[in-house]
């Protein structure tokens, strides 16, 4: 350190002396030595150049900046430790991997205990329902249905007359919000189709290329219910399909506390689903995919929902097709 700070010192004293050999050199002396005699090195008359004085003034003023900064920095690094070879340790870094470098852990980050997709739990239960939905069908669906929403009428379909009552019992001032809020997103699903646009060029004698934009037949949208009903889910996952070109959209959400969720109906319907069912959890996507007695398959899934659900989605995926697994922002914006 001793050794860095004469180092500087010594550099300071050098850059000053070279600016004054400098200025004599060019016979720029102060304007009180003004003279007439001819330079020495120059040959011309002793002029002093005031453009020239203020540039060295700077460089000079510079240079001395530049090691008083460089002194106090390293007045600073004689705080930080120093290892056996004299080196200043600026940052020591402990990790797990065997190293050959000595380290120490100066800040540990905050221990992150998320599990990475659904415990083995979720996929084991996931996987024993949609095995037993597949075996027994609608008997599975109804068991399964009373054992986790308290709920197992004869068919989970609603019929119209259950549908016109629900809706009846809905405020006039929410269904106008649903309307506008379905309005503003059926306009831009309009504008997404549009721009998805069929062509068919020959790219030599008869050949003939091009893309096609062909609905599937059949979707089937999750609405979420539970703590947390999703109702702005029954906008983005039926209008879109419809929108589409998509003939059947099959639409489930479960009770709510055992209480059907007026709001959540009637914006599906108002969406223009084809088919809602009071149905929820793993039993409703697995119906949905495999298809039952009562319930055809559908070609498409779409809609968030609990972990439970999202497994459901992710063991059938290939059986049909999904949307994406929804995260906390999927669901976050979903139910803005």
């Amino acid at each position: 350190m001793r050794r860095i700070f004469g180092s500087i010192a010594g550099g300071a004293v050098v850059s000053g002396v070279v600016v004054v050999l400098i200025q004599r050199l060019l016979c720029l002396r102060p304007v009180s030595e003004r003279s007439h005699i001819d330079c020495p090195v120059t040959g011309v008359y002793t002029y002093t150049s005031k453009l020239i004085k203020a540039l060295l003034s700077v460089m000079y003023t510079y240079t001395v900046i530049f090691h008083a900064g460089l002194l106090a920095w390293c007045r600073a690094l004689q705080k930080s430790p120093i290892n056996d070879d004299g080196k200043v340790i600026l940052m020591t870094v402990t990790t797990e991997i065997g190293s050959a470098v000595d380290s120490t852990m100066l800040k540990e980050p905050a221990q992150n205990s998320v599990t990475r997709g659904s415990t083995p739990e979720v996929r084991a239960t996931v996987e024993g329902v949609i095995a037993d939905i597949r075996e027994r069908g609608d008997a599975a669906v109804r068991e399964y249905s009373q054992k986790f929403d308290k709920y197992a009428p004869e068919t989970f379909l609603l019929s119209q007359e259950q549908l016109d009552e629900i809706m009846a019992r809905v405020p006039e001032q929410t269904i106008a919000d649903i309307k506008f809020v379905q309005e503003q997103v059926r306009t831009m699903a309009v504008k997404q189709l549009e721009s998805l646009t069929d062509f068919e060029i020959e790219t030599l004698p008869g050949v003939f290329l091009g893309q096609k934009n062909v609905p599937v037949q059949a979707a089937g949208a999750y609405i979420p219910g539970g703590k947390y009903p999703l109702l702005a889910s029954a906008h983005m996952t039926i209008i879109t399909a419809k929108v589409a070109g998509v003939e059947r959209v099959a639409a489930c959400t479960p009770l709510i506390q055992g209480e059907v969720p007026d709001a959540t109906v009637a914006a599906m319907y108002l969406a223009g689903a084809d088919e809602i069912y009071l149905l929820g959890g793993i039993q409703a996507v697995a119906a949905l995919a495999i298809g039952t007695e009562t319930i055809k398959p559908v070609n498409m899934l779409a809609g968030p929902g609990n972990a439970f659900v999202a497994e459901a989605k992710r063991q059938l995926f290939g059986e049909v097709g999904i949307d994406l697994f929804a995260g906390p922002t999927e669901v976050a914006h979903r139910g803005r």
